[in-house]
């Protein structure tokens, strides 16, 4: 793929996903000034109604539907520089990626990210470079085994967040206090691996949601990066495992400089973020997950200064980006207010917390708040508030 520097009229910003997600990622492109921003997404939501995308389009990420896709955008415009937001596009592209690779820039590394894309052989490959991370087995081993040595409380989770496991409505996590407990869930566990979901067991961090930390980046295809920031969980819903409700551009170098290693030895490229957790038992940050995408906080960075998703779209085309640092000699929030609005509805005694979140800081951000973009915010509340009448309505006997 030539590196010269490609004309705006010639190149398009393909987001594939909607949401919360897509539309930060596309809000970040569109204040740097890219014209064309278009959108694929699974079903029409909020984003729907933004006047930022030049094109939206209902495409799943079915192998065949988005390659035919692609391939009518490409009569568009020449050159097509990708933004998968989920998983599930993201395996799509890996799929897709030789069959395009001529006039799309797919930002992942193909010949690593398939073998890691598992989060079993994300905890292999840190047990194998030293990297701290939760003791993990795969569930069927660890059930078959007479020796059970992991340290309650436990956490269940999928090996892989793919179409499969959500077709067959699999939990994304679920937490065994007990021995009791686990053999209680055994009959459903059973069931989901019997119909081919693999998986895993780990022992649980201790700490609270603030102790949750990340390191987001852009690394180039010939293994620099350019484009990194650091953030801080404040809280999240559900609690313990969920949507973040506020994070903060607060946390330690140490994070920067562990995110930077996993980068390096994972060989990772493109836009990904890599979770950690504070393990205060024995001070270290352990190793939670790489998400090899643009993550849904993705705005923080641009709040605080740095551009990853602009940076991509610049090395993409064949443009040296500009070296940015993230500002953090002020505390800034970033608050997805309606995750922050369940929680105060959820929790007891949470308004504590939610005053904090919103209050407390040098300056606070809302997720969808865009003066210059109001019907997304509109539609989003309406979205809400449709939700939660389902939910009140008494069920058919």
């Amino acid at each position: 793929m030539s590196q010269r520097k490609r004309q705006d009229q010639d190149v398009c910003a393909l987001i594939l996903g909607g949401g919360l997600n897509g539309y930060s990622v596309a809000r970040e492109l569109h204040e740097n000034g890219v014209e064309n921003i278009v959108l694929f997404a699974g079903r029409r939501d909020f984003v729907f109604h933004s006047n930022i995308y030049t094109t939206v389009r209902i495409v799943p990420p079915e192998i065949g539907v988005l390659h035919q896709a692609i391939k009518l955008l490409h009569d568009d415009y020449n050159f097509i520089v990708t933004y998968p937001i989920s998983d599930v596009y993201v395996e799509s592209l890996y799929t897709l990626h030789r069959t395009i690779d001529d006039f799309c820039y797919i930002g992942f590394n193909p010949s690593t990210i398939h073998d890691l894309f598992s989060k079993s052989q994300q905890y292999t490959f840190c047990k194998e470079h030293n990297i701290p991370h939760p003791k993990t087995k795969n569930l069927i081993d660890y059930m078959l085994s007479r020796e059970r040595d992991l340290t309650y409380p436990l956490l269940v989770k999928p090996d892989v967040w793919d179409q499969n496991t959500r077709d067959k409505k699999t939990f994304k996590t679920l937490v065994l206090n007990t021995e009791e407990d686990l053999e209680a869930q055994n009959e459903r566990l059973s069931e989901l691996m019997r119909q081919g979901i693999n998986l895993l067991i780990t022992e649980i961090v201790p700490g609270d949601d603030d102790t949750i930390y990340g390191y987001v980046a852009y690394r180039s295809k010939t293994g620099k990066i350019l484009s990194e920031w650091i953030w801080r969980k404040l809280s999240q819903y559900p609690e313990g495992y969920g949507v973040f409700s506020t994070i903060s551009n607060q946390g330690p170098d140490r994070v920067r400089e562990l995110g930077r290693e996993v980068f390096e030895k994972m060989n990772l490229h493109g836009i990904n973020e890599i979770e950690f957790k504070y393990d205060a038992r024995d001070d270290q940050f352990k190793y939670i997950e790489t998400n090899f995408r643009s993550p849904m906080l993705i705005r923080l960075g641009r709040l605080t200064g740095v551009d990853v998703c602009y940076t991509q779209y610049l090395d993409a085309t064949g443009v040296t980006p500009k070296k940015q640092v993230q500002i953090q000699d002020k505390n800034i929030h970033y608050v997805h207010f309606q995750s922050e609005l369940l929680n105060l509805i959820a929790r007891p005694g949470y308004i504590t917390k939610f005053w904090r979140n919103i209050f407390s800081s040098d300056e606070t951000y809302f997720s969808l708040f865009n003066p210059h973009d109001i019907m997304p915010m509109i539609y989003s509340i309406i979205e809400l508030f449709q939700a939660a009448f389902q939910k009140m309505k008494p069920k058919k006997p």
